[in-house]
C-alpha cells in the first residue's frame, strides 16, 4: 500500500490518516463486490478507526494484545 496507493506520505498523524483513509477506500470497493477485504493496518487513532467502521458496514476490528518489549524486538524499522 505504501509503495503505491500511499506513496509519498510519511508517518506523521496527518499522513497516516489519509493512508488508512485511502485503504479503507480500497477495501470498500472490494467489499461492495461482494469480496472479503481483510486488512492489517496499525491503526492508533479511535476517530479513524470509528470513520472507518462507519465506511464499510461489514467491519471486524481486532485488537492484539502484545508486551511493549516483544512488540520493540519484533519491529524491523525500528518504529
Amino acid at each position: 500500500m505504501r509503495t503505491t496507493l500511499s506513496k509519498g506520505l510519511g508517518f506523521t498523524s496527518g499522513d497516516r490518516v489519509t493512508n488508512l483513509r485511502r485503504i479503507a477506500a480500497m477495501a470498500q470497493n472490494l467489499v461492495r463486490q461482494s469480496v472479503v477485504a481483510i486488512v492489517a493496518a496499525i491503526c492508533p487513532y479511535h476517530a479513524i478507526r470509528e470513520e472507518v467502521r462507519a465506511t464499510i458496514g461489514k467491519y471486524i476490528e481486532v485488537y492484539l494484545n502484545c508486551p511493549l518489549e516483544v512488540c520493540i524486538r519484533r519491529d524491523p524499522k525500528g518504529l
